[in-house]
């Protein structure tokens, strides 16, 4: 799934911000299959974690959840936050 400027609602673009909260609440939506790509510290955790609760929270099977990242430390931060929430 690709982001475009048109699928950020136009009251958030006042702000880098709140455009990029708008954007990590589409991205978390768990209506869709999508693919999270961005430099570090720009929140692609938070993003999945809350993918996965909302997942989880709407009743899907954990066991039919794939959710892929490259390291091993941010697989372990996500499971950490994910069993937190619980």
């Amino acid at each position: 799934m690709v982001f475009m400027s048109g699928d950020i609602p136009e009251s958030s673009a006042g702000s880098v911000a709140s455009v990029a909260q708008a954007a990590q609440r589409i991205a978390s939506a768990p209506e869709q299959s999508v693919w999270v790509a961005a430099s570090a510290g720009s929140g692609k955790t938070k993003v999945l974690t809350d993918r996965v609760l909302r997942l989880l929270l709407s009743g899907a099977r954990a066991e039919r959840i794939l959710c892929l990242t490259f390291t091993k430390a941010a697989a372990a931060e996500m499971a950490t936050r994910i069993a937190g929430r619980l």
